[in-house]
């Protein structure tokens, strides 16, 4: 049976700039619930970044990875550093064992609301005019 659902994105494929909704389980995420920025979501994705490491990442190297691609990058998208922030945290996709296997190294960062709570707007920083 196949099944489509217009708002659904594969978790692979999400562009900087999306919003979308975190899915309930973590386990193996494959896609997301996206929505306009302007509209209530979770979450949006503010950097794309390959994986740099040889092996597969455990949460060690991931965490390393992410302090060193990920968080300089939120404050330039966001306009506050990742320490500043109060109400925003970092959360990232990375492929599945079967998806690394495959070469698929592509680490999604985004930011969230810390206490979960549902944004309303983006989180990107209004560029100066």
């Amino acid at each position: 049976m196949l099944w489509a659902v217009r708002d659904n994105q594969s978790a692979a494929d999400l562009a900087i700039g999306t919003c979308f909704d975190q899915p309930a389980s973590t386990a193996d995420i494959s896609t997301v619930t996206k929505h306009a920025c302007t509209e209530a979501h979770d979450a949006e994705v503010f950097h794309v970044a390959e994986y740099t490491g040889s092996t597969y990442p455990i949460s060690l190297s991931l965490d390393s990875f992410i302090d060193t691609a990920c968080v300089p990058v939120f404050a330039t998208y966001v306009g506050e550093t990742f320490d500043e922030s109060v109400d925003l945290t970092i959360g990232y996709f990375y492929p599945n064992r079967e998806g690394w296997d495959s070469g698929d190294r592509t680490v999604t960062c985004y930011a969230l609301r810390a206490d979960d709570a549902k944004l309303t707007q983006s989180v990107k920083v209004a560029a100066a005019s």
